[in-house]
C-alpha cells in the first residue's frame, strides 16, 4: 500500500508533545472537495455523477479554506471554534471518562477556576 506524504498527505489527527493537530495535504484537500457529495450531481442522460468544481490551484484554494476556518463572528467565534466545540461535545456524549461535571460544587472549589487562574498567569 502506498503511503502519501506532504502535499498528498491524508487527513490525519494527532496528539504529540501536548499539541492536538488536524492536518491534510493541500492536494488531498482539493481532491476531496472535488469529490464531496455536495459537489457532484447525477446526470441521468450520462448515467454518472458529474463533478461540479475543479480546483485550479490547490495551494491558493487551501488558503481560501483556511480563511473560512478563521472567519470571525461578532463575538470572535470562528467555524474552527465551532468544529472543536462540536467534537468535544461528541466525545462527552459518546461517554468520555475524562469528564466531570462539577456544577454542584461551590464556585471557588471548581477545578476549572484553578485551571483558569493558572492559564491566565502562564505565558
Amino acid at each position: 500500500m502506498k503511503t502519501y506524504k506532504g502535499r498528498k498527505a491524508p487527513l490525519s489527527v494527532s496528539i504529540k508533545n501536548g499539541v492536538f493537530t488536524v492536518a491534510i495535504g493541500v492536494e488531498t484537500l482539493a481532491w476531496a472537495f472535488e469529490r464531496c457529495p455536495d459537489c457532484q450531481k447525477y446526470d441521468d442522460e450520462e448515467g454518472v455523477f458529474m463533478q461540479d468544481y475543479l480546483v485550479l490551484d490547490p495551494d491558493d484554494f487551501a488558503k481560501d479554506v483556511k480563511h473560512e476556518f478563521e472567519r470571525e463572528e461578532e463575538d470572535g467565534t470562528t467555524p474552527l471554534h465551532e468544529f472543536f466545540d462540536k467534537m468535544c461535545m461528541n466525545a462527552v456524549e459518546d461517554g468520555s471518562v475524562n469528564i466531570d461535571e462539577p456544577s454542584n460544587m461551590p464556585a471557588d472549589e471548581r477545578p476549572f477556576d484553578e485551571r483558569a487562574k493558572e492559564w491566565i498567569k502562564s505565558p
